[in-house]
């Protein structure tokens, strides 16, 4: 799948409040955000998960989709009709290098403290210096289960968590064993094999106090990112609603457009993300336990 960001333009207007207001109540009764999005064709996976969900309300009223831009003209006019048939003939459609669409003066994107959603986020430099909020595409923060997980979590249920492992099936195999400084353990496998009968995703969280088990059967294409799993608190069986990836990019989209910190993914935690991942590589050179 190819690499995949928006530009996010919040206009300054605003109708003034006649008394302070937090940021969920200013945004909104602020104009819809503009994105402008790089990658979005006519069809396809983004086309039918990530960016449905925009045109449907709650967040039809809270973004609009002001540009397209795809590797050709072809696939660009294709795309910016498609879409502008929902968005009544807005989005302006670009093709080729993305700097035919960063020069545009409509869509300055960083240089002009424009926000930014990317999917493969490589670093969060530019974004703290321009003071603009990012948001990155890792929607499985919000599946239901993940959502469970956090819920049970929070109040302390476990204790001191002791160790976690996760096993999954993915098209790329990656994984490792590290330690952090609160000496909890993380194990992770994943194998892009899945026999007949193979398992799928299996993750355990155990804590002093108890032991959170999630289960999914295994479903070549699933992972833990389309995965509907069950899910057990000490033993006994926890109700998860079932969702859509497509419901869990909404969430995300909304979270974002209420400004909702710590429910949706950031820059600071892709950089996070790698130093994990650079540590475990460290951690496999060297022959040691590498410290976070």
């Amino acid at each position: 799948m190819s690499s995949t960001y928006w530009s996010i333009s919040i206009p300054e207007e605003y109708k003034p409040a006649p008394e302070p207001c937090n940021l969920i109540e200013l945004i909104t009764r602020m104009s819809p955000i503009k994105l402008g999005f790089v990658g979005l064709s006519a069809r396809g996976w983004a086309a039918t998960t990530l960016a449905q969900p925009l045109f449907e309300e709650p967040l039809s009223s809270k973004y609009i989709l002001t540009a397209v831009s795809t590797t050709n003209p072809t696939s660009a006019n294709a795309s910016a009709e498609k879409y502008n048939k929902v968005v009544s003939g807005i989005a302006k459609p670009y093709h080729g290098f993305t700097e035919q669409t960063a020069n545009d003066p409509n869509m300055l994107l960083y240089q002009a403290k424009k926000n930014l959603f990317i999917e493969w986020p490589a670093g969060s430099l530019l974004a703290d210096k321009k003071g603009a909020r990012t948001l990155v595409g890792f929607q499985t923060r919000q599946a239901a289960y993940v959502r469970k997980v956090k819920e049970i979590l929070e109040p302390g249920a476990l204790g001191r968590i002791l160790a976690t492992f996760l096993t999954d099936t993915h098209q790329i195999t990656f994984g490792g064993q590290f330690a952090n400084k609160d000496g909890t353990v993380l194990s992770v496998n994943t194998r892009n094999v899945l026999t007949e009968h193979g398992a799928g995703l299996f993750w355990v969280i155990d804590g002093e106090k108890g032991t959170i088990k999630i289960r999914a059967d295994g479903m070549k294409g699933q992972s833990f990112m389309r995965a509907q799993p069950e899910l057990w608190l000490n033993g006994e069986k926890v109700d998860v609603v079932t969702d859509r990836e497509a419901e869990r990019c909404a969430r995300h989209w909304n979270k974002f457009a209420e400004g909702a910190e710590g429910e949706y993914t950031t820059m600071e935690d892709a950089v996070q993300a790698k130093k994990v991942v650079d540590a475990i590589f460290k951690s496999s050179n060297e022959g040691r336990r590498v410290d976070l």
